[in-house]
């Protein structure tokens, strides 16, 4: 798996858990207010969602780095 794929992993898994924090208690596994499990997950995820898009956004490029054309080789 590739740094990028890395990332973009940490950065789903953030999101899922930010949200499952934020709507716990409309989804029914909440109790009432905002309690502090609640906010425990929802930093948590919005801390793994910012370092999955720094690892993607600081993971190596798949192109290959510009530079001058070679050129035809020497038997042609």
């Amino acid at each position: 798996m590739s740094a990028r794929q890395t990332g973009l992993l940490i950065v789903v898994v953030g999101i899922v858990a930010a949200l499952l924090g934020a709507l716990a208690n409309p989804l029914g596994i909440g109790h009432s207010g905002f309690g502090w499990k609640q906010v425990v997950l929802l930093v948590a995820g919005i801390v793994l969602a910012v370092v999955g898009a720094v690892v993607v956004l600081r993971a190596p490029s798949s192109e290959p780095a510009p530079g001058p054309d070679p050129g035809p080789g020497p038997d042609q």
